[in-house]
């Protein structure tokens, strides 16, 4: 049988747009700390960057409970991520003996190599990466790029409320897939989008609408449009779209 699995007790503080977490040293916690980072960066939507966020923060916190705390959970690591008005910081710490930084490389390994990769992913991730003098804090930093499509986020619940800056078309709408996709994985069954700035949606808005309402659909939901204007009623109507999903004009 097994070794029993280390408690993983994160203990959470959020001051404003700063989240702080101290946890074991025990990969097993990992998994919790990453869901309580993306919570907060969606509360203060920076989701559009979670996955190479959520990634970076995964590689330093293996970093720091593997090799600076050698998975020994009476040891503590400790987590900051703080969300600006144009980036994100980051800060990993441990309590083990640091190490020669200088003397790292961040580049990755080669293609045969089976492990060395960890540093390399966290400086990918992030547009700064600096290490304390001894070596067992790091603190990281990537700019936002704050989603052009999307201006207003609103929660009750298991129902999401989007309001579109502009258009639904396809110069936005990879950046608006990955909101709405964001939305969706954190557990939104009912999203509704206000559509009283939208003046232009496209094939490729369209389709993304579509694909949006099919996943909610299949988890007991939907995606329903609000403050409709006639234009864009009259094409959904024309679409046949009218009887996919609700409309609501202006």
């Amino acid at each position: 049988m097994g070794g029993q699995q280390p408690s993983c007790n994160v203990a959470a503080r959020v001051e404003g747009a700063r989240l702080q977490l101290r946890m074991p040293a025990a990969v097993a916690c990992i998994e919790d700390a990453c869901r309580l980072a993306r919570e907060h960066l969606a509360r203060h939507d920076a989701a559009q960057e979670g996955f190479t966020l959520i990634l970076g923060i995964r590689e330093a916190l293996l970093n720091a409970m593997l090799h600076g705390s050698g998975n020994d959970p009476a040891k503590v690591v400790s987590l900051m991520l703080e969300v600006e008005s144009d980036r994100v910081s980051i800060e990993v710490e441990d309590q083990g003996p640091g190490f020669d930084w200088q003397a790292r490389s961040l580049e990755p390994p080669a293609p045969e190599a089976v492990s060395g990769r960890g540093l390399p992913i966290v400086h990918s991730c992030f547009d700064d990466i600096a290490f304390n003098a001894k070596g067992n804090r790091i603190r990281l930093s990537k700019r936002l790029r704050r989603n052009a499509a999307m201006s207003e986020i609103t929660r009750q619940g298991e129902t999401v409320q989007l309001t579109p800056r502009g258009d639904i078309v396809a110069a936005v709408v990879q950046e608006l897939r990955q909101e709405l996709k964001t939305l969706v994985d954190e557990g939104a069954r009912h999203l509704v989008l206000d559509c009283a700035g939208v003046d232009m949606v496209d094939s490729v808005g369209i389709g993304l609408l579509i694909a949006t309402h099919n996943s909610l659909k299949a988890r007991g939901g939907g995606l329903a449009l609000i403050r409709v204007g006639d234009d864009i009623a009259s094409l959904f109507k024309a679409m046949r779209l009218d009887k996919h999903f609700e409309l609501l004009r202006g």
